[in-house]
Formats: C-alpha cells, structure tokens, sequence
C-alpha cells in the first residue's frame, strides 16, 4: 500500500507544528521508514506550512509463505516540534493501492514523448520512484522523459499531482543528468531544435503519488526580414498599421535595466523600421502586443553606437504602449519593437503623424 497519513494541531490547541513517523518496530528507530514535519499547499508550493503534517510511504509487507499474503503491522508515531499544554490533534490514514516501480527511474531507460500536433500529455506513477537525479526540488522520487523538436518553438512544461495534493519539480535538461535549462514547478522556454531531457520529481521524499506531465511545443514563426537597422521596413506616409512578431527575431538592440529612455530593460527579440520624420511635427506610434506580453517601444537616431545613448524616445509601462514624439530636425529616426525581460511575440503597429 502506499500509506498516506495526516496529522494537524486542532484549532486552539498548541500543536502547531507535529510530526509524523512511520515505522516497522514501534521501539526501534532504525526501523524508521518515512518522517515528515511538513505538509504542502499546492496553489502555491513556495510556501512549505508546518501544520498539518503530512507523509506518503511505500510500504511492501512481507509474504506470509503459507498464504501467499503480504501482512505486516506498522506504527505511525505522532510527536511535535512545541507541543505546549494542549497538544490535541486529528489523525487521518488512508491506505491507497501501491503502484509497481517505473520502468522510466534512471537515465538507462528513459521514456519518449512523441508529441501529436505539438502536444504530448503522459501519466507516472512517484509511489515506488527512487531519486536519482538532482533537481531544484528536495530529493523527491523521480521519472525521466525525452522529446524530440524538430523546429525551434516556444515550449511550455506542465506538471501537477493527480488529485492535486502535492507539487511536482520538472527539470529541462540537454542530456538526461546534465546541467539544467530550466526548473521549477513548470516551464516556459524557447528552444532550438533537438532531443531533451525531463526530469519530473516531487517536491521532496513525501510527495509520492500519480503525476501528469504536459509538454506544448509552438514552432517559432521565421525571422523577419527587418530583424536589424541594416533590412529595416520603411513605414511611409501619414498614418498606417504593420503586423509583426518578434518571436523569431534576435536581441540586437538592448536597453539596460534602469536606463533613461524606457526605465526597463529590452532583451527581448526585436523588429526595427525606418521612419521619415519632419521637424515640428508630431508622429504618435502605438503597439499593441498579442496576449499581453510585455512590449517595449523606442526610437533610436542611429544604430551604430550605444543603444542607451542613442535612444531619442521610449515607452515601457503598459500592454499597450503609446510612444509621442516630436523631431527637433528632419531627418530618418529607427522605431524598434522589443520586449521587456525576454519577452517575445505577436504585434499590431500603427502611426500618425500631426503636422
């Protein structure tokens, strides 16, 4: 069975953070098999609560050699870090049907997800995982999974716990055991085409269960023609509208963080077209971002010194940003689309000019 026990303090007692063990001989420790002081809240699992405590233990008992039965009896010892005066508390157990161990445990026998139309969703089974891999999690049980792009796309990793009981590490990884791309308790990454390796872990060594894994891999659109000052795209006359997308782009031209000109930084992949603009009169830009990524929005005199220095105007404090500007000569400006903090994606850009 895969035991599941619960113990918290009960309101107006003083047991406000107990502990919960698990073992095969009450009075011998070394008999110990699980121990948690700890318990999860999943809508935000940077917040590790110390009531209730909870445990999660595989437990195999021996077969009985007449019956061919595994029985064996266990003790859950229940103590507290400050019991106080009134230590009253609530103890729930539940006994679940044990899951066989992974086929997929170590990077000798990892599994492939063949993603259909960019989507590949899998279940595995933590109850009998071993932890093999480091992550960024606390040493839970893990399973390890490879995915193949045949493009560079944007691609977002989904892990949960099936109910939704405990959280689940995910580590993006090169090689199976390498250095990690990413972790966390999901991802959203943009990668370049190849085969890589997911690490899934829960949190630590009590979060034992069913997980799902979800990978959504959305191909990057090409790289647009205007991707540098050099193929820049001209918005001639008074007033317009372009589309873009500056997820295919490069970062070419960035801002620093704090600079004078947009207060942001601009490290996203970034567009740039050329504007004719007259002295005196007034050219109003505005873009407006696709699914509200963070845009960022400057002009630039030239391309050939320091963005920060050469940055005539900018705007950076909304979805949708509004640059004015007003010539003090005539001459050709460079308008660059960007995103704040690596953000990329999809755009409407207008202009008009007032004379």
């Amino acid at each position: 069975s895969l035991v599941v026990a619960r113990v918290a303090g009960v309101p107006a007692g003083t047991l406000g953070d107990p502990v919960i063990s698990l073992r095969s001989e009450c009075d011998r420790d070394s008999t110990e098999m699980a121990c948690s002081a700890r318990g999860y809240d999943v809508s935000n699992p940077y917040v590790i609560p110390p009531n209730p405590a909870v445990l999660r233990a595989p437990v195999n008992p021996p077969v009985d050699p007449v019956t061919g039965e595994g029985i064996g009896q266990y003790t859950l010892i229940i103590d507290g870090v400050e019991v106080g005066e009134r230590p009253n508390y609530q103890v729930d157990v539940e006994l679940r049907p044990l899951a066989p161990p992974p086929v997929n445990d170590d990077c000798s026998r990892v599994s492939e997800m063949t993603l259909e139309e960019g989507v590949a969703v899998v279940e595995a089974s933590l109850d009998q995982a071993s932890s093999d891999l480091s992550t960024c999690g606390e040493g839970g049980p893990d399973v390890v999974y490879s995915f193949t792009l045949a493009e560079p796309s944007d691609v977002l990793i989904q892990v949960s716990s099936k109910p939704s009981e405990f959280p689940v590490i995910v580590s993006l990884s090169d090689l199976c055991g390498g250095p990690a791309l990413g972790c966390g308790f999901g991802l959203n990454e943009t990668l370049e085409a190849g085969t890589y390796h997911l690490t899934v872990a829960g949190a630590d060594p009590m979060s034992r269960g069913l997980v799902e894994l979800q990978v959504t891999a959305t191909p990057l659109p090409n790289a647009s023609e205007n991707d540098t000052c050099a193929t820049a795209i001209a918005l001639d006359g008074t007033e317009g509208s372009v589309q873009g997308n500056t997820s295919g782009a490069t970062n070419d031209y960035e801002l620093s963080e704090n600079n004078l000109c947009t207060r942001d930084d601009s490290s996203g992949g970034d567009l740039v077209y050329r504007v004719q603009v007259t002295a005196g009169e007034e050219i109003v830009f505005t873009a407006v971002p696709e699914i509200g990524w963070d845009l960022s929005l400057y002009l630039l005199n030239t391309c050939d010194e320091d963005v920060d220095q050469a940055c005539l105007a900018g705007q950076d404090g909304a979805l949708t940003e509004t640059l004015r500007f007003t010539p003090q000569q005539s001459g050709e400006v460079y308008l660059i689309v960007d995103g704040a903090n690596g953000e990329t994606g999809a755009f409407e850009l207008s202009w008009e000019t007032t004379p």
